[in-house]
């Protein structure tokens, strides 16, 4: 276990605490490093400590490097060999102390220091931060106090093509870009390359909107199971709780991957995508239940027992297992496996992607299919 230790005026609210040092469990340090001053009393700390540094985060020859990680100056993420930190919307370069593409928009545009399109911070990296690379920042009050909620959602739609519709508020925006990068880092993590380059090519676009019932976390939210339409409709306030929040929503984008996987692009409906993949492979078949009877779940079906294409259809979904080893199914804790990606093929693929992504402290996710899916992560990000 290691853990990252931020700066004296740590700010995560903001996204904008400084990465200083990595530790062990009994909090021997294992590496550490130093970067700008960001106020008097962090400039008091160092004079006590004869240490010196630079302004705009470039660290000292002689400050040591970090290893393990590549959360850096004010959190932003290191690009090895290239001297620049990714900064979300825009590259910065901490020996220019600028930014080496100018900012899209002017936030602020009665200051002239805004005016300078590449400047960091409006030149004043001691009071100030960029979580966005569009906005300075000095959050008394938080992220809001940095960037609206609505230059939130027009970063997330540039960054990552996710559009939300309706009313959101400024924690579950927060919640949503929290996700898209986590997902982003996971995926680079898990493919040793680019996680937005894989979320481009296996995800698209997507419409996110805003539920307007009040359900139960796990209810009401859903993907749109129909051709040329990547839309997730999440119930409202289910982004409110990161952890629920950000599992609920990774989950149904991976319905969107199937499907669009699948036989006229409705591959959670009719099958043919990768979830019908995933069960064969694990010596399941998609399309009978757990007792052994024909589940309406793949064009193979359709017609069976004089049933409607259209209801056939649905009864994919339909709860209550599907043919599949015992030692592939899904089990919490508790030992229970009566859980959701039990129920059918859709969701053992869409639970197997949230869980190997993010995890989770109470389900364990079955050995096959954590390596099928870390396999299928790493083969279609080429």
């Amino acid at each position: 276990m290691k853990y990252l230790i931020s700066d004296h005026l740590a700010l995560p609210e903001c996204f904008a605490s400084s990465t200083v040092a990595i530790t062990d469990s009994t909090g021997g340090v294992l590496s550490e490093t130093s970067y700008a001053e960001r106020s008097g009393a962090l400039r008091h700390f160092h004079v006590l400590n004869q240490v010196a540094e630079q302004p705009f985060g470039e660290p000292r020859a002689d400050a040591g490097s970090l290893a393990g990680t590549d959360k850096t100056y004010t959190g932003q993420r290191d690009v090895p060999d290239t001297g620049l930190m990714d900064y979300k919307a825009r590259m910065y370069s901490a020996q220019l102390g600028r930014f080496i593409q100018p900012d899209t928009i002017v936030p602020g545009a009665g200051n002239s220091q805004a005016w300078n399109r590449y400047a960091y911070v409006l030149n004043r990296p001691i009071n100030y931060t960029d979580p966005s690379g569009h906005k300075v920042c000095d959050a008394k009050n938080g992220l809001n106090d940095c960037i609206s909620t609505k230059e939130v959602q027009q970063v997330i739609q540039k960054l990552y093509g996710w559009t939300l519709i309706g009313s959101w508020s400024s924690k579950e925006t927060d919640n949503v870009l929290v996700t898209a990068t986590n997902m982003e880092d996971s995926l680079r993590i898990i493919t040793g390359s680019s996680g937005k380059h894989w979320m481009e090519n296996n995800i698209g676009k997507v419409n996110i909107k805003k539920g307007n019932v009040s359900c139960p976390p796990y209810k009401c939210n859903y993907s749109n199971p129909f051709p040329y339409t990547n839309q997730v409709v999440m119930n409202s306030g289910t982004m409110n709780d990161l952890e629920t929040g950000r599992h609920i929503l990774v989950h149904e984008i991976a319905h969107l991957i199937d499907k669009n996987s699948g036989y006229l692009k409705m591959g959670t409906l009719f099958g043919g995508g990768y979830s019908d993949q995933m069960v064969m492979d694990l010596g399941g078949d998609p399309t009978r239940s757990a007792s052994g009877g024909y589940r309406a779940s793949g064009l193979g079906t359709i017609g069976k027992n004089g049933v409607s294409l259209f209801r056939d259809a649905i009864f994919r979904f339909e709860w209550g297992g599907f043919e599949m080893p015992e030692e592939n199914k899904w089990k919490n804790v508790l030992g229970n496996i009566d859980v959701y990606g039990d129920q059918d093929g859709p969701d053992y693929f869409a639970n197997a992607f949230a869980y190997t992504l993010f995890g989770s402290p109470n389900v364990v996710v079955p050995q096959n299919a954590s390596n099928w899916m870390n396999s299928f992560l790493q083969n279609t990000s080429r």
